[in-house]
């Protein structure tokens, strides 16, 4: 009762996602929880290895929702199990997320749309040209179904923003993905 009390002292996205995680039956020890100024720098983290039931993990998928975070378990095993619970919610939130950031900035009625015989290397040159990239410049070809942003493309965020966001809203075809790298190096499957 005192960290409601808190709580509503506060208006702190930390506080309140810290107060949501508590109420999905996580103590405050195993919440880590960071904010910075928008909502693509909230992260959370789940310590330790303490079991976590399904339905915790639903109201913990909820709540990220809801606020905008993502959410990691430190325990591999919690990590897996929480994304296969929750990557069809996860998804619709994502494209909910993307698609009001389009319409709110009058692009989601010009947002290119797949077409049915399109490969993704031609897609992906119209999605760079939608966000204003020069073709080839911000978005990298991984194989004939895989893209992801181009190194070069990272410092122009607004750009960036606007291609994560585009990827988000859209319908790639079974087999095609969009995802990001990190600093990790890419190595293609074995054929």
């Amino acid at each position: 009762m005192i960290f409601a009390l808190a709580l509503l002292a506060s208006s702190s996205p930390v506080a309140h996602f810290r107060h949501d995680l508590h109420s999905c039956g996580i103590d405050d020890a195993r919440a880590i929880v960071e904010h910075d100024e928008g909502p693509e720098d909230r992260e959370a983290g789940i310590a330790g290895s303490a079991p976590v039931s399904d339905a915790q993990m639903k109201c913990i998928a909820a709540a990220a929702a809801q606020r905008e975070y993502f959410v990691e378990f430190a325990d591999p095993a919690l990590s897996k199990r929480f994304i296969e619970l929750t990557i069809a919610e996860q998804r619709e939130s994502g494209r909910k997320i993307a698609r009001e950031w389009l319409a709110q900035h009058h692009l989601l009625d010009k947002l290119p749309v797949l077409a049915p015989d399109e490969d993704l290397a031609s897609f992906a040159v119209r999605m760079e040209n939608f966000c204003g990239f020069a073709p080839h410049t911000g978005l990298q070809l991984l194989g004939p179904k895989s893209v992801t942003l181009a190194g070069q493309a990272r410092p122009d965020a607004a750009k960036v923003e606007c291609l994560v966001l585009a990827f988000g809203a859209t319908d790639l075809r079974e087999g095609m993905s969009f995802g990001l790298i990190g600093n990790e190096t890419y190595q293609p499957s074995d054929p």
